[in-house]
């Protein structure tokens, strides 16, 4: 398990559980008197209403292969190295006073946008492990193609040679799998009640 000392900022969990052996109990206890207000049940293997916690939300953790040779996307994405950039991607996707502009200057972290006269769409791609996570994908305007088709061949442009993996839920992991993402088994959110 992994654990915050300080508290979490807004959307991120206090504790996230990082093997499919740890039991509910063994969390509970490493809880200990602290509020711990969410849970990342990586392999959805925790059985957290008892302890009064809800769940949030289920999502599947998704792969896609590497792509030794990607495909031409749309040239209107690029990865954010402006502020100005930044900006415009936090407002529209949401995440003001939780993503930290200093993310633009890690080599290891690539912030995807693509704007058009529909609007702006993005993610965000960052290597560890011998792979490349894929998070914060969105859409409040049209892409030339299928966002997750394009996450595919922009990432593998930036990261060579790498598989990738992420989690959605809802209509967003059903567009991901029709793009060839392959879901690899599901994991859950947990709150208490404070955090609903």
């Amino acid at each position: 398990m992994w654990r915050l000392l300080s508290e979490a900022p807004p959307f991120y969990p206090d504790i996230i559980t990082s093997t499919n052996k740890v039991t509910t109990r063994e969390v509970v206890d490493y809880m200990g008197d602290r509020d711990i207000l969410s849970i990342k049940d990586s392999f959805a293997n925790l059985e957290l209403q008892p302890e009064g916690f809800k769940r949030l939300f289920q999502a599947e953790w998704i792969y896609h292969p590497p792509v030794p040779t990607p495909k031409p996307v749309d040239a209107s994405w690029r990865v954010i190295e402006k502020e100005e950039d930044f900006k415009k991607w936090i407002s529209a996707h949401g995440s003001e006073q939780v993503i930290k502009h200093t993310l633009i200057e890690r080599n290891d972290v690539k912030i995807f946008i693509h704007e058009n006269n529909d609007g702006i769409s993005g993610f965000i791609a960052n290597l560890g492990a011998g792979t490349v996570g894929i998070s914060n994908v969105f859409s409040n305007g049209n892409t030339e193609g299928d966002l997750w088709s394009d996450i595919v061949h922009v990432v593998s442009t930036v990261f060579s040679d790498l598989p990738m993996v992420g989690y959605e839920n809802g209509d967003d992991l059903t567009d991901a799998r029709s793009c060839g993402w392959v879901p690899l088994g599901p994991l859950n959110v947990w709150v208490t009640k404070d955090r609903l």
